[in-house]
């Protein structure tokens, strides 16, 4: 499978310090595109959209995989804490 070419540009931009917040990866992949890639359901993806702190450290992982970033940098971003 491809991976869609939008994850290497949120690793840029959560690297660089234009990401600081967790809902801000989705101003540039669209939530579609990550729940279909993580095999998650949509209902579920929509509760922790707007709760992040409910995600589970295997989705995070999961999703930092995605987009090739340290898994602790996206645990961060969902528990609120910015750099």
């Amino acid at each position: 499978m491809v991976k869609d070419r939008r994850y290497t540009d949120v690793k840029e931009l959560i690297q660089s310090g234009h990401i600081k917040t967790f809902g801000r990866i989705f101003d540039f992949i669209p939530k579609t595109v990550v729940y279909t890639d993580m095999g998650m359901n949509y209902n579920r993806f929509q509760k922790l959209f707007f709760d992040p702190e409910l995600y589970t450290i295997r989705e995070l992982k999961a999703m930092a995989m995605l987009i090739g970033c340290d898994p602790k940098t996206l645990i961060d971003l969902a528990a609120g804490f910015s750099r």
